[in-house]
C-alpha cells in the first residue's frame, strides 16, 4: 500500500526523540548563515541570493534531466528583480519563466497557495514545451492514472502509483489547507512535509517534482523569515539524486512514520547551508571588487571576462581566447585588453613575448 491508500493518510508521524537534535542543529546552522548575510551589505545579499536562486533553478531542472543555460538563468533572475544583468547574453523563455516562478514563490511567500497559482506555475513551466504533454494537461490537473516507472519494455518496475485522477481536487484541497493555515508544526518540518505530500499526490501529468521543490522553497522562505534565499536545496539533491528517489520511494511505500525521510531532508538542508557558507567569502570579495570596478564603466565583454577571472578561469587568458569567448574580432579583444591594462585591472604575464597571457592585478584577485 502507498501512503495515500492508508486509512491514516495524511496523518504523518515521526519520532520526536530522533528528530529534535538534528532539527535544532539545522535551525542553528541556517540562522547563523542568515545572520551573517543580514549583517553584510545589500549588494552582497543580492549577489549570494542570485547565486542561490540560479543554482536552485538549474539543479531542479537537472534532476528531471532538463538542461538550462546557467548564464541565461542568472540574467533572467536579475531582470525579474529589476537589476541589470552583468553582461548581455541571449535569454530563453524557459529560463525566464522558471526564474519568474521561483521569484514569485519566494517574494510572495505569504500569499495563499491556491489551485489558480499552481496552475499558473505549471503553465509557465510548459509555456514552450507543450509537445511534452497534452495541451489539455497544461495548467490543469492530470486526467489519467499516473505511475512512476523505470526499466525497459517488458521489464518495467513500478516505483509509485499516484492517487486516481478523480481524487486530486479533494487531495489538493487538504494539502492547500495545510500549507495556508498557521499551525504549531515546526516551519522547517512543514517544508519537508509539503514536499513529500505534493509529490505523493502527483497532481499534474508532468512537472510535479519541479513544482514540489518550488513549494519547498516557498515554505523554507517562510521558515527562515529572511529577505532572500541564500542556499539551494536542489543543488544538494542533485548531487545525490539516486538517494533522493530512493528515500521518496521507500517513504511512499512505508508507514505514516516519516522519521527517516525527515532526517534525510534535514541532513540535506545542513549540507546546502554549508555549501553556501563556503561561498560567502568569495561573494563578499566579488562584491568589493565590483564596488571598485563599477565607476570604470566596463563594457559587456570586459565585464564577462572579469567575472570569469574572479570565479576561476581555466588556463591562460590570451587575446585569441578573449576574442573567441566574447565572439569579437582579435582587434577588438586587443583594444579591450589594453584599456583594462591602462586602468590597472589586467597585467601582462611577464616573460611571454609571444602569445601573451593576461591576469587580474593583485588588487582584484581572491
Amino acid at each position: 500500500m502507498y501512503l495515500w491508500q492508508k486509512e491514516e493518510w495524511p496523518g504523518f508521524t515521526w519520532k520526536s526523540e530522533e528528530i529534535i537534535g538534528i532539527l535544532a542543529r539545522t535551525a542553528r546552522t541556517e540562522a547563523a548563515l542568515i545572520g551573517k548575510m543580514e549583517a553584510s551589505g545589500q549588494d552582497a545579499q543580492k549577489a549570494l541570493a542570485t547565486d542561490a536562486m540560479t543554482e536552485e533553478i538549474v539543479a531542479s531542472s537537472s534532476i528531471e534531466g532538463i538542461v538550462f543555460d546557467r548564464s541565461s538563468v542568472r540574467s533572467s533572475i536579475l531582470l525579474h528583480l529589476g537589476l541589470k544583468p552583468e553582461h548581455t547574453i541571449p535569454m530563453h523563455r524557459n529560463e525566464s519563466q522558471a526564474a519568474a516562478i521561483l521569484i514569485d514563490a519566494i517574494s510572495n511567500r505569504w500569499d495563499p497557495l491556491t489551485e489558480k497559482r499552481l496552475f499558473q506555475w505549471h503553465s509557465r513551466i510548459f509555456s514552450d514545451n507543450s509537445y511534452w504533454i497534452k495541451e489539455s494537461n497544461i495548467g490543469a490537473w492530470r486526467k489519467e492514472s499516473m505511475y512512476v516507472i523505470s526499466g525497459s519494455m517488458g521489464r518495467e518496475i513500478i516505483h509509485f502509483e499516484a492517487p486516481p485522477a478523480e481524487r486530486i481536487p479533494f487531495e489538493i484541497g487538504r494539502f492547500l489547507e495545510y500549507i495556508n493555515n498557521e499551525q504549531d508544526a515546526d516551519p522547517i518540518l512543514k517544508a519537508a512535509i509539503a514536499h513529500l505530500w505534493f509529490v505523493t499526490i502527483h497532481p499534474f501529468a508532468d512537472g510535479n517534482g519541479r513544482i514540489a521543490r518550488i513549494i519547498m522553497e516557498m515554505m523554507l522562505a517562510r521558515a527562515d523569515a529572511a529577505r532572500h534565499r541564500y542556499y539551494s536545496m536542489s543543488g544538494e539533491i542533485l548531487k545525490h539524486k539516486d538517494r533522493y528517489y530512493e528515500i521518496l520511494e521507500r517513504t511512499q511505500q512505508g508507514s505514516m512514520d516519516i522519521t527517516e525521510y525527515l532526517i534525510w531532508f534535514l541532513s540535506t538542508m545542513q549540507d546546502a547551508v554549508a555549501v553556501s557558507e563556503a561561498s560567502i567569502s568569495h561573494t563578499l570579495h566579488k562584491t568589493r571588487v565590483w564596488d571598485k570596478l563599477h565607476p570604470l564603466n566596463l563594457n559587456d565583454r570586459q565585464t564577462m571576462i572579469v567575472n570569469m577571472l574572479i570565479d576561476g578561469f581555466t588556463g591562460k587568458l590570451t587575446a585569441e581566447k578573449w576574442a573567441k569567448i566574447c565572439k569579437c574580432s582579435h582587434a577588438t579583444a586587443v583594444r579591450d585588453i589594453n584599456e583594462m591594462i591602462h586602468l590597472g585591472i589586467l597585467l601582462k604575464d611577464s616573460g611571454k613575448a609571444r602569445n601573451t597571457a593576461y591576469e587580474l592585478s593583485q588588487e582584484f584577485r581572491i
